[in-house]
């Protein structure tokens, strides 16, 4: 749970930092300084045209909300939310494809088939999320914060992201990689299983958690009771992250060498993730590296990077 203390640092962290950088994908289409300044005003460009779609659908979802909630819900005033949903939704489609093919138009050839690669790649991202719920694949690094603490480098971050169960299986991974029936099944049994032996261990990360939020906003901070907490916390993560360890060896051990073969290519787009994301962020590639968002349009100092409306398959 991220605390409200939490979201007001984040909120802070966002209008103070700098503008974002595109190392990556710089590099990665030998993009020029003047290539990345005309990108960066293409995005300027749509960003409040975003921000008014994205207002649009959060009154529409609202008002979805509202009405299904009602016992005599109006299946005529529900239609006609819907309607207008997908309209938005159409729209922002549309919209995406405009701003890319206009970005497009400032690549060189070369980089138009460079960023065809990573547009492959981006397009594994449901086969890449759901062979993580599996354990098939680490999580790609990330800050967790759970009840408003960083976490500790490899507890509920990368090794251990598995202990927050998965969404829905999408059946992606399984076709992708050819995975039988009863290699899935045991994937998952695999899954359920860890999930009953860590109950103990996310409860002590929870209950450790709550404690050190109730240290740190004590007006006199005591420098011995949080390192006694930070250090059970070590420990549990270090404990939670040999189990998935021993999670991640049996999920591969049932892959025979095609699979695995395959398994490569899916972690090897996990980890264009980040250059995906600078390619989105520049309108390069539809959608995001990891996954579309409901609503949108965030910002970093100065910059406003998009994100779409409605999903991008």
């Amino acid at each position: 749970m991220i605390t409200l203390l939490s979201w007001v640092c984040l909120a802070l962290l966002a209008q103070t930092a700098p503008a974002p950088q595109f190392a990556r994908i710089q590099e990665y289409l030998s993009l020029s300084e003047a290539q990345i300044e005309t990108l960066i005003a293409n995005v300027r460009t749509q960003a409040e045209e975003r921000a008014a779609r994205a207002r649009r659908m959060e009154e529409l979802m609202v008002a979805l909300r509202v009405e299904m909630a009602r016992e005599e819900a109006e299946s005529v005033t529900l239609g006609g939310l819907a309607v207008q949903r997908e309209e938005v939704c159409r729209e922002d489609r549309s919209s995406w494809v405009r701003v890319t093919e206009w970005a497009r138009a400032e690549l060189t050839a070369t980089q138009r088939t460079r960023l065809d690669e990573l547009e492959s790649a981006r397009r594994l991202n449901a086969a890449v999320q759901e062979a993580q719920s599996l354990a098939l694949l680490d999580g790609h690094p990330a800050t967790v914060i759970l009840g408003g603490i960083p976490m500790l480098p490899g507890c509920m971050e990368r090794e251990t992201q598995v202990l927050v169960p998965g969404n829905t299986p999408t059946f992606a991974a399984k076709q992708y990689l050819n995975l039988s029936d009863a290699q899935y099944r045991v994937l998952s049994e695999n899954i359920q299983n860890y999930m009953i032996t860590m109950a103990p261990t996310q409860g002590a990360l929870n209950d450790l958690s709550r404690s050190i939020t109730l240290e740190i906003v004590r007006q006199d901070l005591d420098q011995a009771a949080l390192g006694r907490l930070y250090a059970q916390l070590g420990g549990v993560c270090r404990s939670a992250e040999s189990y998935y360890r021993e999670l991640r060896r049996a999920a591969e051990s049932i892959l025979n060498e095609p699979q695995k073969t395959k398994l490569a290519t899916l972690a090897a787009s996990r980890d264009s993730a980040p250059t995906v994301g600078e390619a989105q962020r520049l309108g390069l590639v539809i959608g995001s590296a990891v996954g579309a968002s409901s609503f949108l349009v965030a910002g970093i100092g100065m910059f406003p990077f998009l994100q779409p409306v409605c999903p991008i398959p």
